[in-house]
């Protein structure tokens, strides 16, 4: 599965140029390098939106979603239904706390849309119907690292560097960092972005909401006891809530992670199983710009915009730069 292919058409244009060098049977053939000033254009595997998922995909996705409709429901119920409830006082009082009011609706309506919709395009790639043949494997013979590109038996194509097929939706995937059951779909190089906003907007709206359910508890009664069990629906509730706040802000600290040193989770997790970072020691983040670097580029993604042509950041021979989180010293991740 990992090739190294000779004639790339015109993504040899986009990753470097494949030369013949020498004559007869000292014919070799040997991978150059692109510099940064280049041509980039990049003609590879098309894209595919919309995608057909497999059902599964979209039954877990649709169990998820119910699930946190079920919570939110329950929470709503509590808000209204609790004398003491905040929620319930700005109902009440529209004319003086319409504008909490109003932004609570709207930032529940944003969360809810940010979440519906992350899984729009995150980068498939069109498999080929075409029954092609596997190209035989060379070995590029250079200086530098140079890993070759991976031939996908299932979609039977080149990936592109970064790629990855996704065995839940059976396609390729750009820039591929994992496969969420919660958006009912991959993030990917087109939606990764949306999907680090989303968990940030879930981390505050939960978090408020958090806040707000403790207004709907009963402090009359002092005894523990009698005081857990007056308040056991709020108290479920919340237990509720703050499996999600968790979930959505360690996801969110671990992505920002990421972010910072050009990193996706499928990179991160299964790095000692990846080909292309095999060659890179462990305290080496190949794609690792700075981190100004690696925020503009994470940013600047997005769909409907130029597929992103991933170049190793860093050689062999050159100063292996400190790195805070994995070092000599201590290993944070």
């Amino acid at each position: 599965e990992h090739l190294f292919l000779p004639h790339l058409g015109a993504m040899e244009i986009a990753l470097g140029e494949a030369r013949r060098i020498g004559n007869g049977d000292s014919e070799e053939v040997r991978f150059i390098p692109m510099s940064d000033s280049e041509s980039r254009t990049f003609d590879g595997p098309q894209p595919l939106w919309p995608a057909e998922l497999p059902k599964a995909v979209r039954e877990v996705r649709i169990a998820s979603l119910g699930c946190l409709t079920v919570s939110l429901a329950l929470e709503l119920t509590l808000f209204l239904a609790k004398p003491t409830s905040e929620v319930r006082r700005w109902l009440l009082s529209p004319a003086t706390c319409w504008p909490w009011a109003s932004i609570f609706c709207a930032s529940l309506a944003w969360a809810l849309r940010l979440l519906l919709t992350c899984a729009r395009d995150p980068g498939y790639l069109k498999p080929n119907a075409e029954e092609l043949e596997e190209p035989q494997p060379q070995q590029p013979n250079s200086t530098g690292v140079q890993v070759p590109l991976r031939w996908c038996k299932h979609c039977r194509l080149i990936q592109p560097r970064r790629t990855k097929h996704c065995k839940d939706c059976n396609l390729c995937v750009r820039t591929f960092d994992h496969h969420c059951f919660w958006i009912g779909g991959c993030v990917g190089e087109f939606n990764h972005p949306q999907f680090v906003l989303m968990l940030l907007v879930w981390t505050v709206v939960l978090w408020w909401h958090w806040k707000l359910l403790l207004t709907c508890t009963d402090d009359q009664v002092l005894d523990p006891i009698s005081w857990f069990f007056h308040n056991w629906q709020v108290m479920g509730v919340i237990a509720i809530l703050l499996v999600y706040l968790a979930t959505a802000g360690i996801l969110l600290a671990y992505h920002v992670y990421l972010i910072a040193t050009a990193q996706t989770t499928w990179e991160h997790i299964c790095r000692d199983k990846i080909d292309y970072l095999a060659p890179f020691p462990r305290t080496v983040f190949p794609f690792n710009r700075g981190f100004d670097r690696n925020v503009n580029a994470f940013f600047s993604r997005g769909r409907g915009k130029t597929p992103k042509v991933w170049r190793f950041a860093w050689q062999p021979g050159q100063p292996i730069p400190f790195n805070m989180f994995e070092n000599e010293y201590w290993s944070c991740c």
